[in-house]
């Protein structure tokens, strides 16, 4: 799975801001 090295840390700030940038348009314009 996922090793305790920098590749978690990585994938999640990578998950983090894909969902940042995905859902910020939508969050802005509801708002």
């Amino acid at each position: 799975m996922i090793e305790r090295s920098g590749y978690g840390i990585i994938a999640a700030a990578l998950l983090l801001s894909a969902a940042f940038y995905l859902f910020y348009p939508v969050i802005s314009a509801l708002f």
